[in-house]
């Protein structure tokens, strides 16, 4: 696969039980060939770093959250960030996760280009989110995009 994490979290997303890129090592490969038809979970090494980036910003993000509300659980985090949004912004935001550019989301929403990235920097902020990426797999986590 690519070596792009939106990828990575959409496969990861979809149930994939395995994630190497193009460019693996033969050995590599063969060794994630097994490791999945065994059963078990494989992730090639320079992935995983991904993977342990993510879960660090989501611990922040609860830490944060349990500072500003004690016993606030992920679930609600991720509640409490869909409820930030304005409406618009959900459509923005179920765009951008559908891959779409700003040209197009203005087109089905009736608005500029200028206008669509004034709502995903707006969205970022509420979120906290500082990538494409994470605002899909913000996405496909509150069930605002299906993944498969």
């Amino acid at each position: 696969m690519h070596a792009d994490e939106q990828y990575f979290f959409e496969m990861l997303a979809a149930g994939a039980d395995g994630y190497v890129t193009k460019q693996v090592a033969a050995e590599d490969l063969v060794e994630a060939i097994q490791a999945v038809a065994s059963g078990q979970v494989y992730l090639q090494p320079a992935l995983a770093s991904w993977l342990l980036s993510d879960y660090l910003r989501l611990r922040t993000q609860c830490q944060e959250q349990e500072r500003a509300s004690p016993g606030a659980t992920l679930a609600d985090s991720i509640s409490n960030g869909l409820k930030a949004l304005s409406k618009r912004e959900l459509q923005v935001l179920e765009r951008v996760a559908q891959g779409m550019t700003s040209v197009q989301i203005g087109e089905a929403l009736g608005i500029s280009p200028k206008t669509v990235a004034r709502h995903r920097e707006r969205i970022m902020s509420k979120l906290n989110m500082h990538s494409s990426a994470e605002l899909v797999r913000f996405a496909i986590r509150t069930g605002l995009i299906d993944a498969g």
